[in-house]
């Protein structure tokens, strides 16, 4: 049985996963998640998704629906709309994710 959220599918049908076995040793203790985005050099642009690992299956899958949004608010309009942060080392796109709990209003 697939475990993946109806997101991670569509994802994965695009060619992008999402890893959880993995997390950069820069990442703050409030991150959540990390995207990447970088021009493949033949007119198409690769992404990575990462998770930090044993994330609760809730929150990784609130995870892949803004990293579905994400990537196609990039494709549609670049990456200023959304604040994504130049990566001068590789010209990559990266954005770190973090969950915030609004107060009610």
């Amino acid at each position: 049985m697939d475990e993946r959220s109806e997101a991670e599918r569509r994802l994965a049908a695009r060619g992008v996963t999402i890893r959880g076995d993995e997390w950069p040793d820069l990442a703050r203790p409030e991150h959540d998640g990390y995207a990447k985005i970088k021009d493949s050099g033949d007119g198409s642009l690769l992404v990575w998704l990462l998770v930090r690992p044993g994330i609760d299956p809730y929150e990784r899958r609130a995870f892949a629906e803004w990293a579905e949004s994400r990537i196609d608010r990039f494709f549609e309009h670049g990456p200023d709309p959304d604040g994504w942060q130049r990566v001068e080392a590789d010209h990559s796109w990266q954005m770190w994710v973090r969950r915030v709990e609004l107060p009610e209003i």
